[in-house]
């Protein structure tokens, strides 16, 4: 082999090691940006989630003070 095409060769392996770096490194972008992404869907659900038990404290809290008005109203027209 000649000394022109052992370094083409050589530089032909070159921009082989290169390019597979360069798309090792691109999916490995691609996957971080698809566990962001993963990362903030479940922030939303988690939220959506926390949303969703304060309005049923909220609505627990409202039944049980219409409960204890009812109650009291009872007892006082029972006394009455």
């Amino acid at each position: 082999m000649s000394n022109v095409a052992a370094g083409q060769q050589r530089s032909s392996r070159a921009t082989q090691q290169v390019n597979r770096a360069a798309e090792a490194e691109q999916r490995s972008r691609s996957t971080a940006q698809q566990n962001s992404a993963a990362e903030q869907q479940s922030s939303a659900a988690e939220q959506q989630s926390s949303r969703a038990a304060q309005q049923n404290n909220d609505a627990a809290t409202q039944q049980r003070s219409r409960a204890e008005q009812r109650s009291r109203a009872t007892q006082q027209i029972s006394a009455g």
